[in-house]
């Protein structure tokens, strides 16, 4: 600097370089907890508001969530408030909870605080699946009703066998997602019952057609459940047999080798 010059001056910092440079710090329950910068919240809000089920999308907000795991629980709130919005297209909600599972599943990646996802969404989640459950009973058509019901129980299924949460935990999820469900039992009951009804509205009516149409349709709403669940038993009784057979098939290959010793060893103990 030349003395006696004019003094120089910093050029100003743009708002955003600010606020991307630094997160916030707030004091929860006497312990500073990390908030996303107002920039970055802004950042993942705008990712949530276009987020589609194209593995590159979730992926790029997946990598945000990891890279600002330091505030793995502002990152986890925004995500359950956009997860919880009642006028959210079935579409963008079901892309958003599949961005979740994936931070599940990155939750035990070596990176530092990844960690605390976890816990986080696990006390989210079944907040999430009561909305999950709203959405699923406006949904324009069964069609959808289907489609998200489908996504959804295939994604705890994945959950399930990959051990994220334990069973009665998956269990409570997916009975929020499918609101009351009743047992085969209750369900058999309820179509003995109606066709008992049905049988004596017919009786009261001998010669009116239209009574035991109207009887019969009432029969076939719970008929059409009996059967579905019916057919869930079964194909989680096949599921249950596929696992079992995989695991003494796992059992024979590691076996393999140890019987090949004794062959070695002694012939008399091949069998």
């Amino acid at each position: 600097m030349i003395e006696g010059g004019q003094a120089w001056l910093p050029p100003p910092m743009l708002a955003a370089d600010l606020a991307a440079g630094s997160k916030r710090k707030e004091t929860v329950r006497g312990q500073a907890a990390v908030l996303l910068s107002d920039h970055d919240r802004d950042r993942f809000e705008d990712m949530l508001r276009g987020l589609t089920a194209e593995r590159a999308a979730i992926a790029e907000a997946m990598v945000f969530a990891l890279e600002n795991a330091d505030a793995a629980a502002d990152v986890v709130d925004v995500l359950a408030e956009a997860l919880t919005l009642p006028e959210t297209a079935p579409a963008t909600k079901l892309a958003r909870l599949f961005l979740a599972s994936d931070i599940l599943h990155n939750s035990t990646a070596p990176v530092r605080n990844a960690s605390r996802y976890r816990a986080r969404l696990e006390a989210v989640l079944p907040e999430i699946f009561v909305s999950f459950n709203a959405t699923y009973k406006v949904a324009g058509s069964r069609m959808v009703q289907e489609a998200l019901k489908r996504s959804v129980l295939r994604l705890l299924r994945v959950w399930r066998e990959r051990f994220i949460f334990n069973d009665d935990y998956i269990n409570g999820l997916q009975a929020t997602m499918l609101g009351h469900v009743p047992t085969l039992e209750a369900a058999e009951e309820e179509e003995l019952l109606l066709q008992q009804n049905a049988a004596a509205a017919t009786a009261a009516n001998p010669g009116d057609p239209a009574a035991a149409a109207a009887a019969d349709e009432d029969v076939k709403p719970a008929r059409s459940r009996w059967e579905a669940m019916e057919a869930e038993e079964e194909e989680e009784e096949q599921r249950r047999q596929q696992q079992q057979q995989q695991q003494q098939q796992q059992q024979q290959r590691q076996l393999m080798p140890e019987r090949a010793q004794l062959r070695g060893l002694n012939p008399d103990l091949a069998a």
